[in-house]
């Protein structure tokens, strides 16, 4: 894999100051923004096929908007139980906020409250972990059909995921550095994070797709 062209393959399009342009504003408009996620999965199929110039065109976008709802329907789902669990941790912190100013008898339960929401943060934190390590074998799975069941495919996501979990954790990592990157957008009077974090978007599906062309191999 080819690390070091994710972060500058866009660049190579003769187009790409309009469709960054235009991807980085659809990505920060509330509801359009899952054009942009559909772009993305076209960009890693684009990868994953070996095109040269793998940034689409935006003649699409009603398509696009299709896929990235999927993709982000497929997301919440996975998300889920972590979603379960910090409601769970809120009410306990409420509850032992509440308990503070009751009786002794009450207060005893407080350092259980204290205990659960411990654990019930580490459980968060471990499931996250996980999930950013299936994500990118996740993506690759809903780009080959687009339909929210091959995201749950999770013999095949798993079993893949162990099989190449060295290439993973480079682009779980390079992906955080991208992300960082990214935040520097901020710096140029915040509107230019518009487009840094779609740029940061497009070097990770970038190599999602190269995994997924290695894969194939």
């Amino acid at each position: 894999m080819d690390y070091a062209a994710a972060f500058s393959y866009m660049f190579q399009d003769k187009d790409w100051l309009k469709k960054i342009l235009l991807g980085g504003l659809i990505f920060f408009v509330p509801i359009l923004q899952f054009a942009a996620f559909g772009y993305a999965i076209k960009v890693l199929r684009n990868v994953k096929a070996g095109n040269a110039t793998p940034l689409p065109e935006w003649d699409d976008i009603g398509g696009m908007f299709v896929s990235g709802i999927k993709y982000f329907v497929a997301l919440i789902l996975y998300a889920l139980p972590a979603i379960i669990i910090m409601f769970i941790l809120f009410a306990l912190i409420f509850g032992a906020a509440a308990i503070s100013s009751a009786g002794d008898a009450a207060k005893a339960v407080g350092p259980l409250i204290a205990v659960c929401s411990c654990f019930s943060y580490g459980v968060i934190m471990i499931y996250a972990l996980v999930f950013m390590i299936l994500l990118p074998e996740i993506t690759i799975a809903y780009a080959e059909t687009e339909n929210i069941s091959s995201a749950f495919e999770i013999k095949k996501i798993f079993n893949k995921t162990k099989v190449n979990i060295g290439p993973i954790i480079i682009i779980v990592l390079i992906s955080y550095v991208a992300n960082l990157i990214a935040g520097l957008g901020v710096i140029l009077f915040f509107i230019g994070v518009i487009f840094t974090s779609f740029w940061a978007y497009l070097v990770n599906f970038n190599l999602y797709g190269q995994l997924a062309a290695e894969q194939e191999k």
